[in-house]
Protein backbone atom coordinates (compact mmCIF):
# COMPACT_ATOMS: atom_id res chain seq x y z
CA UNK A 1 0.00 0.00 0.00
CA UNK A 2 1.01 3.20 -0.63
CA UNK A 3 1.34 5.77 2.36
CA UNK A 4 -0.82 8.47 2.30
CA UNK A 5 1.73 11.44 2.70
CA UNK A 6 3.86 9.77 -0.28
CA UNK A 7 1.22 10.11 -3.17
CA UNK A 8 0.85 13.84 -2.41
CA UNK A 9 2.44 17.68 -2.61
CA UNK A 10 1.55 18.54 0.73
CA UNK A 11 4.62 19.81 1.64
CA UNK A 12 5.34 21.86 -1.43
CA UNK A 13 1.59 23.57 -1.11
CA UNK A 14 2.64 24.53 2.06
CA UNK A 15 5.84 26.11 0.86
CA UNK A 16 4.19 27.76 -1.84
CA UNK A 17 1.66 29.53 0.96
CA UNK A 18 4.01 31.14 3.41
CA UNK A 19 1.15 33.12 4.82
CA UNK A 20 0.66 29.79 7.04
CA UNK A 21 4.12 30.15 8.38
CA UNK A 22 4.72 27.04 9.36
CA UNK A 23 7.48 25.21 11.04
CA UNK A 24 9.31 23.65 8.36
CA UNK A 25 11.98 21.70 10.09
CA UNK A 26 9.45 20.48 12.81
CA UNK A 27 7.51 18.99 9.48
CA UNK A 28 10.77 17.21 8.58
CA UNK A 29 10.86 15.64 11.85
CA UNK A 30 7.73 13.96 11.34
CA UNK A 31 8.41 13.28 8.03
CA UNK A 32 11.24 11.14 9.12
CA UNK A 33 9.09 9.74 11.43
CA UNK A 34 6.56 8.41 8.74
CA UNK A 35 9.05 6.85 7.14
CA UNK A 36 11.11 5.14 9.68
CA UNK A 37 7.24 3.77 10.68
CA UNK A 38 7.03 1.98 7.21
CA UNK A 39 8.86 -1.03 8.84
CA UNK A 40 6.79 -1.52 11.43
CA UNK A 41 4.24 -3.78 8.87
CA UNK A 42 0.44 -3.70 9.37
CA UNK A 43 -1.23 -2.08 6.42
CA UNK A 44 -4.11 -0.40 8.84
CA UNK A 45 -1.53 0.56 11.21
CA UNK A 46 0.16 2.97 8.12
CA UNK A 47 -3.06 4.43 7.90
CA UNK A 48 -3.83 5.27 11.62
CA UNK A 49 -0.12 7.18 11.26
CA UNK A 50 -0.90 8.66 8.11
CA UNK A 51 -4.14 10.32 9.56
CA UNK A 52 -2.43 11.14 13.16
CA UNK A 53 0.49 12.92 11.13
CA UNK A 54 -1.63 14.81 9.03
CA UNK A 55 -3.91 15.67 12.08
CA UNK A 56 -0.63 16.93 13.63
CA UNK A 57 0.14 18.68 10.49
CA UNK A 58 -3.35 20.65 10.51
CA UNK A 59 -2.99 21.85 14.02
CA UNK A 60 0.65 22.85 13.72
CA UNK A 61 0.03 24.88 10.64
CA UNK A 62 -1.63 27.67 12.87
CA UNK A 63 -4.67 29.76 13.19
CA UNK A 64 -7.13 27.20 10.53
CA UNK A 65 -9.17 25.55 12.43
CA UNK A 66 -12.03 26.35 9.73
CA UNK A 67 -9.73 24.25 7.93
CA UNK A 68 -9.96 20.99 9.95
CA UNK A 69 -13.72 21.39 10.48
CA UNK A 70 -14.39 21.36 6.75
CA UNK A 71 -11.92 18.23 6.15
CA UNK A 72 -13.45 16.82 8.71
CA UNK A 73 -16.76 17.47 7.24
CA UNK A 74 -16.04 16.50 3.86
CA UNK A 75 -14.34 13.09 5.32
CA UNK A 76 -17.71 11.88 7.33
CA UNK A 77 -19.70 13.22 4.24
CA UNK A 78 -17.63 10.58 2.38
CA UNK A 79 -18.40 7.73 4.62
CA UNK A 80 -21.64 8.65 5.04
CA UNK A 81 -22.46 8.71 1.55
CA UNK A 82 -20.59 6.01 0.88
CA UNK A 83 -22.51 3.74 3.24
CA UNK A 84 -25.83 5.11 1.74
CA UNK A 85 -24.36 3.76 -2.00
CA UNK A 86 -24.01 0.29 0.02
CA UNK A 87 -26.92 0.08 1.78
CA UNK A 88 -28.81 1.56 -1.74
CA UNK A 89 -26.79 -1.35 -3.52
CA UNK A 90 -28.36 -4.20 -1.23
CA UNK A 91 -31.72 -2.63 -1.47
CA UNK A 92 -32.48 -2.11 -5.12
CA UNK A 93 -30.85 -6.04 -5.37
CA UNK A 94 -33.37 -7.28 -3.01
CA UNK A 95 -35.96 -5.20 -4.33
CA UNK A 96 -35.68 -6.40 -7.90
CA UNK A 97 -35.25 -9.91 -6.56
CA UNK A 98 -38.76 -9.70 -4.89
CA UNK A 99 -40.05 -8.19 -8.23
CA UNK A 100 -38.68 -10.97 -10.36
CA UNK A 101 -36.88 -14.34 -8.88
CA UNK A 102 -33.54 -14.96 -11.10
CA UNK A 103 -31.53 -18.14 -10.91
CA UNK A 104 -28.03 -18.14 -10.06
CA UNK A 105 -27.06 -20.46 -12.94
CA UNK A 106 -28.09 -18.35 -15.75
CA UNK A 107 -24.90 -16.22 -15.09
CA UNK A 108 -24.03 -12.84 -13.65
CA UNK A 109 -23.92 -11.00 -17.30
CA UNK A 110 -27.50 -12.44 -18.32
CA UNK A 111 -29.21 -11.62 -14.78
CA UNK A 112 -28.18 -8.28 -15.38
CA UNK A 113 -29.94 -7.49 -18.34
CA UNK A 114 -32.37 -9.74 -17.00
CA UNK A 115 -33.08 -6.85 -14.15
CA UNK A 116 -32.38 -4.02 -16.48
CA UNK A 117 -35.45 -5.27 -18.39
CA UNK A 118 -37.63 -5.39 -15.41
CA UNK A 119 -36.56 -2.12 -14.44
CA UNK A 120 -37.72 -1.10 -17.72
CA UNK A 121 -40.91 -3.01 -17.57
CA UNK A 122 -41.88 -2.19 -14.34
CA UNK A 123 -40.76 1.07 -13.19
CA UNK A 124 -39.90 3.21 -15.85
CA UNK A 125 -42.62 1.68 -18.07
CA UNK A 126 -41.02 1.19 -21.74
CA UNK A 127 -42.36 -2.40 -22.55
CA UNK A 128 -39.71 -2.03 -25.81
CA UNK A 129 -36.81 -1.50 -24.38
CA UNK A 130 -37.94 -4.14 -21.92
CA UNK A 131 -38.52 -6.51 -24.59
CA UNK A 132 -34.81 -5.97 -26.07
CA UNK A 133 -33.29 -7.37 -22.91
CA UNK A 134 -35.89 -10.16 -22.73
CA UNK A 135 -35.24 -10.93 -25.87
CA UNK A 136 -30.95 -10.59 -25.23
CA UNK A 137 -31.52 -12.73 -22.56
CA UNK A 138 -33.29 -15.50 -24.33
CA UNK A 139 -30.77 -15.57 -26.90
CA UNK A 140 -27.93 -15.65 -24.78
CA UNK A 141 -29.19 -18.64 -22.75
CA UNK A 142 -30.17 -20.38 -25.78
CA UNK A 143 -26.88 -20.28 -26.76
CA UNK A 144 -25.12 -20.93 -23.48
CA UNK A 145 -27.19 -23.95 -23.94
CA UNK A 146 -26.43 -25.37 -27.16
CA UNK A 147 -28.75 -24.58 -28.41
CA UNK A 148 -27.91 -23.73 -32.45
CA UNK A 149 -29.55 -20.22 -33.80
CA UNK A 150 -30.30 -20.37 -37.13
CA UNK A 151 -31.37 -16.56 -36.90
CA UNK A 152 -27.91 -15.68 -36.56
CA UNK A 153 -25.57 -18.29 -36.93
CA UNK A 154 -26.26 -19.19 -41.28
CA UNK A 155 -25.59 -15.47 -42.00
CA UNK A 156 -23.51 -13.44 -39.75
CA UNK A 157 -24.97 -10.32 -41.52
CA UNK A 158 -28.17 -11.26 -39.48
CA UNK A 159 -26.58 -11.17 -36.26
CA UNK A 160 -25.67 -6.97 -36.98
CA UNK A 161 -29.05 -6.26 -38.52
CA UNK A 162 -30.50 -7.78 -35.19
CA UNK A 163 -28.51 -5.83 -33.14
CA UNK A 164 -29.03 -2.42 -35.19
CA UNK A 165 -32.49 -2.82 -35.61
CA UNK A 166 -34.89 -3.98 -32.96
CA UNK A 167 -37.80 -4.72 -35.23
CA UNK A 168 -35.61 -7.33 -37.10
CA UNK A 169 -37.91 -10.35 -37.98
CA UNK A 170 -36.90 -13.14 -35.96
CA UNK A 171 -37.90 -16.75 -35.62
CA UNK A 172 -39.11 -17.47 -32.17
CA UNK A 173 -39.16 -20.84 -32.35
CA UNK A 174 -35.28 -21.19 -32.57
CA UNK A 175 -34.36 -19.22 -29.99
CA UNK A 176 -36.79 -20.45 -26.64
CA UNK A 177 -35.39 -23.66 -25.74
CA UNK A 178 -37.60 -26.59 -26.10
CA UNK A 179 -37.91 -29.51 -23.23
CA UNK A 180 -34.94 -31.12 -24.97
CA UNK A 181 -32.83 -28.84 -23.64
CA UNK A 182 -34.29 -28.12 -20.42
CA UNK A 183 -34.79 -31.56 -19.40
CA UNK A 184 -31.16 -32.05 -18.77
CA UNK A 185 -31.75 -29.22 -15.78
CA UNK A 186 -34.44 -31.24 -14.46
CA UNK A 187 -33.52 -34.62 -14.89
CA UNK A 188 -29.36 -34.00 -14.87
CA UNK A 189 -29.03 -31.54 -12.34
CA UNK A 190 -32.71 -31.57 -10.64
CA UNK A 191 -32.84 -28.01 -10.85
CA UNK A 192 -36.67 -27.11 -11.57
CA UNK A 193 -36.18 -23.23 -10.50
CA UNK A 194 -33.87 -22.93 -13.82
CA UNK A 195 -36.94 -23.76 -15.63
CA UNK A 196 -39.35 -22.11 -13.75
CA UNK A 197 -37.08 -18.41 -14.26
CA UNK A 198 -36.75 -19.36 -17.65
CA UNK A 199 -40.63 -19.52 -18.46
CA UNK A 200 -41.23 -16.18 -16.32
CA UNK A 201 -38.37 -15.06 -18.87
CA UNK A 202 -40.49 -16.11 -21.86
CA UNK A 203 -43.56 -15.24 -20.50
CA UNK A 204 -41.80 -11.43 -20.22
CA UNK A 205 -40.90 -11.18 -23.19
CA UNK A 206 -43.92 -11.97 -24.58
CA UNK A 207 -46.23 -9.37 -23.00
CA UNK A 208 -43.51 -6.74 -23.54
CA UNK A 209 -44.19 -7.28 -27.90
CA UNK A 210 -46.22 -4.35 -29.00
CA UNK A 211 -49.91 -5.14 -29.80
CA UNK A 212 -49.33 -5.09 -33.74
CA UNK A 213 -47.12 -8.83 -33.08
CA UNK A 214 -50.66 -10.57 -31.45
CA UNK A 215 -49.78 -13.44 -33.44
CA UNK A 216 -46.59 -13.75 -32.11
CA UNK A 217 -47.71 -13.30 -28.37
CA UNK A 218 -50.04 -15.83 -28.47
CA UNK A 219 -47.76 -18.82 -30.40
CA UNK A 220 -45.04 -17.71 -27.05
CA UNK A 221 -47.41 -17.85 -24.36
CA UNK A 222 -48.39 -21.23 -25.93
CA UNK A 223 -44.72 -22.53 -26.01
CA UNK A 224 -44.42 -21.40 -22.57
CA UNK A 225 -47.67 -23.09 -21.10
CA UNK A 226 -46.58 -26.50 -23.05
CA UNK A 227 -43.30 -26.32 -21.08
CA UNK A 228 -45.05 -25.17 -17.64
CA UNK A 229 -47.55 -27.92 -18.15
CA UNK A 230 -44.45 -30.50 -19.40
CA UNK A 231 -42.74 -29.67 -16.01
CA UNK A 232 -45.84 -29.67 -13.54
CA UNK A 233 -46.55 -33.03 -14.78
CA UNK A 234 -43.58 -34.95 -14.50
CA UNK A 235 -42.11 -33.11 -11.06
CA UNK A 236 -46.41 -32.22 -9.54
CA UNK A 237 -44.78 -28.68 -8.06
CA UNK A 238 -45.92 -25.14 -9.63
CA UNK A 239 -43.78 -23.80 -12.38
CA UNK A 240 -43.66 -20.32 -13.19
CA UNK A 241 -45.03 -17.25 -11.29
CA UNK A 242 -48.54 -17.20 -11.03
CA UNK A 243 -49.13 -13.45 -11.03
CA UNK A 244 -47.32 -13.67 -14.72
CA UNK A 245 -48.97 -16.91 -16.12
CA UNK A 246 -52.55 -15.32 -14.97
CA UNK A 247 -51.65 -11.93 -16.92
CA UNK A 248 -50.26 -14.12 -20.16
CA UNK A 249 -53.88 -16.32 -19.63
CA UNK A 250 -55.85 -13.05 -19.84
CA UNK A 251 -53.98 -11.71 -23.06
CA UNK A 252 -54.03 -14.89 -25.10
CA UNK A 253 -58.17 -14.88 -24.25
CA UNK A 254 -58.27 -11.37 -25.52
CA UNK A 255 -56.31 -12.36 -28.33
CA UNK A 256 -58.66 -14.94 -29.15
CA UNK A 257 -61.62 -12.85 -28.65
CA UNK A 258 -60.38 -10.56 -31.10
CA UNK A 259 -60.03 -13.12 -33.42
CA UNK A 260 -63.30 -14.72 -33.30
CA UNK A 261 -62.23 -18.06 -32.00
CA UNK A 262 -64.90 -20.43 -30.47
CA UNK A 263 -66.52 -19.46 -27.07
CA UNK A 264 -65.29 -22.26 -25.01
CA UNK A 265 -61.66 -21.77 -25.55
CA UNK A 266 -61.75 -18.42 -24.39
CA UNK A 267 -64.33 -19.09 -21.28
CA UNK A 268 -61.44 -22.23 -20.50
CA UNK A 269 -58.66 -19.40 -21.08
CA UNK A 270 -60.28 -16.83 -18.30
CA UNK A 271 -61.73 -19.70 -15.96
CA UNK A 272 -57.65 -20.84 -15.86
CA UNK A 273 -56.66 -17.68 -15.22
CA UNK A 274 -59.06 -16.76 -11.93
CA UNK A 275 -58.44 -20.51 -10.99
CA UNK A 276 -54.68 -19.41 -10.68
CA UNK A 277 -55.34 -16.44 -8.12
CA UNK A 278 -58.20 -18.21 -6.12
CA UNK A 279 -55.52 -20.59 -5.39
CA UNK A 280 -53.10 -18.21 -4.00
CA UNK A 281 -54.73 -15.25 -3.12
CA UNK A 282 -58.00 -16.66 -1.60
CA UNK A 283 -57.58 -16.24 2.21
CA UNK A 284 -61.57 -16.48 3.31
CA UNK A 285 -62.62 -19.83 5.24
CA UNK A 286 -65.65 -20.59 2.32
CA UNK A 287 -64.22 -24.08 0.42
CA UNK A 288 -66.25 -23.07 -2.38
CA UNK A 289 -64.52 -22.39 -5.45
CA UNK A 290 -66.22 -19.57 -7.63
CA UNK A 291 -64.59 -21.17 -10.85
CA UNK A 292 -66.23 -24.81 -10.04
CA UNK A 293 -69.01 -23.85 -8.18
CA UNK A 294 -69.86 -20.61 -9.56
CA UNK A 295 -70.87 -19.08 -6.69
CA UNK A 296 -70.69 -15.80 -4.68
CA UNK A 297 -67.54 -14.59 -3.64
CA UNK A 298 -67.41 -13.97 0.12
CA UNK A 299 -67.41 -10.92 1.57
CA UNK A 300 -64.28 -11.15 3.96
CA UNK A 301 -61.83 -12.10 0.88
CA UNK A 302 -59.86 -9.31 -0.41
CA UNK A 303 -59.69 -8.56 -4.21
CA UNK A 304 -56.49 -7.53 -5.53
CA UNK A 305 -55.79 -5.36 -8.38
CA UNK A 306 -55.05 -8.65 -10.51
CA UNK A 307 -58.35 -10.78 -9.83
CA UNK A 308 -60.56 -8.00 -9.95
CA UNK A 309 -59.11 -7.40 -13.24
CA UNK A 310 -59.45 -11.03 -14.00
CA UNK A 311 -62.96 -11.19 -12.80
CA UNK A 312 -64.43 -8.04 -15.06
CA UNK A 313 -62.04 -9.28 -17.87
CA UNK A 314 -64.47 -12.87 -17.45
CA UNK A 315 -67.98 -10.95 -16.95
CA UNK A 316 -66.81 -8.40 -19.57
CA UNK A 317 -66.45 -11.30 -21.97
CA UNK A 318 -69.75 -13.42 -20.50
CA UNK A 319 -71.95 -10.13 -20.99
CA UNK A 320 -70.45 -9.47 -24.88
CA UNK A 321 -71.72 -13.26 -25.51
CA UNK A 322 -75.17 -12.28 -25.38
CA UNK A 323 -75.96 -15.56 -24.07
CA UNK A 324 -78.70 -15.67 -20.59
CA UNK A 325 -77.21 -17.84 -18.33
CA UNK A 326 -73.80 -16.47 -18.52
CA UNK A 327 -75.04 -13.07 -18.21
CA UNK A 328 -76.79 -14.21 -15.12
CA UNK A 329 -73.37 -15.87 -13.77
CA UNK A 330 -71.36 -12.04 -14.34
CA UNK A 331 -74.13 -10.11 -12.72
CA UNK A 332 -74.10 -12.72 -9.83
CA UNK A 333 -70.42 -12.27 -9.73
CA UNK A 334 -70.29 -9.09 -10.03
CA UNK A 335 -72.80 -8.44 -7.32
CA UNK A 336 -70.59 -10.79 -5.01
CA UNK A 337 -67.51 -8.73 -5.85
CA UNK A 338 -69.47 -5.35 -5.13
CA UNK A 339 -70.19 -6.34 -1.95
CA UNK A 340 -66.60 -7.69 -0.91
CA UNK A 341 -65.66 -4.61 -1.83
CA UNK A 342 -67.77 -2.56 -0.05
CA UNK A 343 -67.27 -4.77 3.11
CA UNK A 344 -63.29 -3.94 2.83
CA UNK A 345 -64.13 0.38 2.00
CA UNK A 346 -66.30 -0.21 5.11
CA UNK A 347 -63.50 -1.27 7.41
CA UNK A 348 -60.67 1.07 5.87
CA UNK A 349 -63.73 4.45 6.09
CA UNK A 350 -63.94 3.39 9.59
CA UNK A 351 -59.84 3.92 10.72
CA UNK A 352 -58.64 6.47 7.85
CA UNK A 353 -62.37 8.28 7.18
CA UNK A 354 -62.47 8.81 2.90
CA UNK A 355 -64.04 12.13 3.59
CA UNK A 356 -61.45 13.64 5.37
CA UNK A 357 -58.95 12.56 3.37
CA UNK A 358 -60.72 13.76 0.10
CA UNK A 359 -61.10 17.50 1.89
CA UNK A 360 -57.89 18.02 2.90
CA UNK A 361 -55.25 19.35 -0.07
CA UNK A 362 -52.30 17.31 0.71
CA UNK A 363 -51.24 14.14 -1.12
CA UNK A 364 -52.41 11.18 0.22
CA UNK A 365 -49.46 8.87 1.20
CA UNK A 366 -49.80 5.62 3.03
CA UNK A 367 -50.87 2.14 1.38
CA UNK A 368 -53.97 2.20 3.35
CA UNK A 369 -54.97 5.75 2.43
CA UNK A 370 -54.39 4.91 -1.28
CA UNK A 371 -55.98 1.50 -1.08
CA UNK A 372 -59.27 3.31 0.31
CA UNK A 373 -59.66 6.24 -2.19
CA UNK A 374 -59.14 4.13 -4.99
CA UNK A 375 -62.17 1.95 -3.47
CA UNK A 376 -64.53 4.74 -3.60
CA UNK A 377 -63.72 6.77 -6.22
CA UNK A 378 -62.58 4.12 -8.65
CA UNK A 379 -62.95 0.41 -8.19
CA UNK A 380 -66.72 0.34 -6.59
CA UNK A 381 -67.93 3.07 -9.26
CA UNK A 382 -66.53 0.88 -12.21
CA UNK A 383 -68.14 -2.67 -10.82
CA UNK A 384 -71.05 -0.25 -10.06
CA UNK A 385 -70.97 0.56 -14.22
CA UNK A 386 -70.61 -2.94 -14.95
CA UNK A 387 -73.77 -4.23 -13.05
CA UNK A 388 -75.73 -0.98 -14.50
CA UNK A 389 -75.43 -2.04 -17.88
CA UNK A 390 -76.21 -5.86 -17.24
CA UNK A 391 -79.65 -4.22 -15.47
CA UNK A 392 -80.38 -2.18 -18.35
CA UNK A 393 -80.26 -4.88 -20.91
CA UNK A 394 -82.12 -7.12 -18.25
CA UNK A 395 -84.78 -3.90 -18.33
CA UNK A 396 -84.20 -3.24 -14.62
CA UNK A 397 -84.12 -0.25 -16.01
CA UNK A 398 -85.35 2.25 -12.64
CA UNK A 399 -81.99 -0.11 -10.89
CA UNK A 400 -79.59 0.42 -13.76
CA UNK A 401 -80.33 4.22 -13.34
CA UNK A 402 -80.03 4.47 -10.03
CA UNK A 403 -76.41 2.21 -10.46
CA UNK A 404 -75.12 4.36 -13.34
CA UNK A 405 -75.70 7.63 -11.67
CA UNK A 406 -73.93 6.57 -8.42
CA UNK A 407 -71.20 5.43 -10.04
CA UNK A 408 -70.62 8.12 -12.02
CA UNK A 409 -71.14 10.83 -9.66
CA UNK A 410 -68.93 9.07 -7.23
CA UNK A 411 -65.66 9.22 -9.80
CA UNK A 412 -66.67 12.54 -11.08
CA UNK A 413 -65.52 13.95 -7.65
CA UNK A 414 -62.25 12.34 -8.25
CA UNK A 415 -61.78 12.53 -11.87
CA UNK A 416 -59.49 16.07 -11.73
CA UNK A 417 -56.46 13.84 -10.41
CA UNK A 418 -57.27 10.44 -11.46
CA UNK A 419 -57.35 8.85 -14.91
CA UNK A 420 -59.08 6.00 -14.24
CA UNK A 421 -62.03 8.19 -12.07
CA UNK A 422 -62.36 10.76 -15.46
CA UNK A 423 -62.90 7.94 -17.97
CA UNK A 424 -64.99 5.93 -15.57
CA UNK A 425 -67.31 9.69 -14.92
CA UNK A 426 -66.81 9.89 -19.04
CA UNK A 427 -68.39 6.85 -19.44
CA UNK A 428 -70.86 6.81 -16.71
CA UNK A 429 -72.78 9.93 -18.08
CA UNK A 430 -72.30 8.99 -21.40
CA UNK A 431 -74.05 5.99 -20.31
CA UNK A 432 -76.89 7.87 -18.47
CA UNK A 433 -77.48 10.28 -21.25
CA UNK A 434 -78.31 6.94 -23.28
CA UNK A 435 -80.46 5.48 -20.84
CA UNK A 436 -82.21 8.62 -20.13
CA UNK A 437 -83.03 9.34 -23.76
CA UNK A 438 -84.49 6.16 -24.15
CA UNK A 439 -86.78 6.80 -21.12
CA UNK A 440 -87.99 9.56 -22.99
CA UNK A 441 -85.96 12.46 -20.38
CA UNK A 442 -83.99 14.54 -23.31
CA UNK A 443 -83.68 17.09 -20.94
CA UNK A 444 -81.83 15.17 -18.59
CA UNK A 445 -80.25 13.53 -21.23
CA UNK A 446 -78.96 16.43 -22.47
CA UNK A 447 -77.63 17.45 -19.04
CA UNK A 448 -75.73 14.03 -18.36
CA UNK A 449 -73.86 14.13 -22.11
CA UNK A 450 -73.06 18.02 -21.47
CA UNK A 451 -71.50 16.73 -18.13
CA UNK A 452 -69.62 13.79 -19.70
CA UNK A 453 -67.61 15.86 -22.46
CA UNK A 454 -67.32 18.84 -19.76
CA UNK A 455 -64.97 15.80 -17.64
CA UNK A 456 -61.10 16.17 -18.96
CA UNK A 457 -58.39 14.03 -18.81
CA UNK A 458 -55.98 14.24 -16.38
CA UNK A 459 -53.06 15.32 -18.18
CA UNK A 460 -50.48 13.40 -16.28
CA UNK A 461 -52.24 10.55 -17.98
CA UNK A 462 -50.38 11.32 -21.00
CA UNK A 463 -46.83 12.04 -19.62
CA UNK A 464 -43.83 10.26 -19.39
CA UNK A 465 -43.20 8.44 -15.85
CA UNK A 466 -40.50 9.79 -14.47
CA UNK A 467 -39.72 7.78 -12.07
CA UNK A 468 -36.40 5.86 -11.22
CA UNK A 469 -34.77 2.96 -9.79
CA UNK A 470 -34.17 5.02 -6.14
CA UNK A 471 -37.20 6.41 -6.09
CA UNK A 472 -39.03 2.93 -6.39
CA UNK A 473 -36.97 1.38 -4.03
CA UNK A 474 -36.84 4.26 -1.22
CA UNK A 475 -40.78 3.94 -1.64
CA UNK A 476 -40.50 0.27 -1.15
CA UNK A 477 -38.72 0.32 2.35
CA UNK A 478 -39.74 3.49 3.67
CA UNK A 479 -42.66 3.87 2.21
CA UNK A 480 -43.62 8.19 1.86
CA UNK A 481 -40.86 8.53 4.12
CA UNK A 482 -38.08 7.58 1.39
CA UNK A 483 -38.12 11.14 0.04
CA UNK A 484 -37.83 13.07 3.88
CA UNK A 485 -35.21 10.63 4.61
CA UNK A 486 -33.05 10.90 1.70
CA UNK A 487 -33.70 13.69 -0.26
CA UNK A 488 -32.07 14.55 -3.67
Amino acid sequence: MVPFLQTTNFPKILTEHNVLNVDLNFRRRRLNQFWKGQVRGAAFWRIGTNLRIFKQMLQDSGDNEWKYRLLLFLFLFIIINFLFNIMMAILTNIYLERLQATSSKFGFMINSVYKHGVVEEMITINDQKANENYLRCLRMLAQKNGLKNYDTEEDPKNKQKLEEDANYKYNIDNIIMSTDQLDKWYFERNDLDYISMYCDLALRYALTLPSKQSRLVEHTVDICFGIINHYEKVAHEEVGSYKLKNKALRTKADIMEYNNVNFDEIRTCLFNALELLEKHEFTSQNTKSIIKDVTEIPEDQTLGNNMLNSILDLCSFFTDSRRPNYINIALQMLTSTLRSLECELSVLDKKYDSEALFGRKQAVHSKDERRLMELKFEKIPLIQMEISEILWYGKHYNQAIDLARSSAQKSMLYSHGNYNCAKIARIGFKNLATMYSKEGDKETAELCKVQSEGIEIPLEAFSVPSRTVRDAVLEYWFGSWGEVMFPG
